[in-house]
Order: structure tokens, then C-alpha cells, then sequence
């Protein structure tokens, strides 16, 4: 008698944190550099701390917008992208 075991597809969900991002950032220009990964539903930034979390329509959209990360600048900052 063996172990069997199942592939299941793992999704980190659809919010994605956006660090490093420009003191001048606003949720306008956040929500609009993200939207070209998917619908962003939700999006919050804090601009003393320099980020912001998103939240996507599709949790396929937020691993797109993550697999770019280190790679994507807004408002002229590269920033970061994490689940």
C-alpha cells in the first residue's frame, strides 16, 4: 500500500503589497500601473510608510502583477511586489 498524493493548484490569493514606492505616489497612480496586470478592486496606500497593498478581481491577475516583480516602477520608483 503506497501513499497517494494529488497536484493541487496553489493560489497566493489576489492581494498583492507594493513596496517601495515613491513619496509621490497616490492611489491613482498605484491603482492605474497595476491595472494592466487585471481589475484592481480595492487599493490602499500609505505614503508615509512608502506602500500599499492591492486587491485583484483574479488571483491569476495578482501573480502576473508579482511575477514582475523588481521590475515594474511607478511614479519613477522600481518597487517591490510580494504577496
Amino acid at each position: 500500500t503506497g501513499v497517494q498524493t494529488f497536484a493541487l493548484p496553489i493560489s497566493m490569493g489576489d492581494s498583492v503589497f507594493v513596496g517601495d514606492l515613491s513619496p509621490s505616489s497616490t492611489q491613482a497612480s498605484v491603482e492605474a500601473a497595476l491595472s494592466k496586470f487585471g481589475a484592481v478592486v480595492q487599493c490602499t496606500v500609505t505614503p508615509k510608510r512608502h506602500f500599499a497593498f492591492a486587491r485583484f478581481q483574479q488571483s491569476g491577475d495578482a501573480e502576473a502583477c508579482v511575477a514582475r516583480n523588481g521590475s515594474l516602477e511607478i511614479d519613477g520608483a522600481r518597487v517591490k511586489l510580494e504577496f
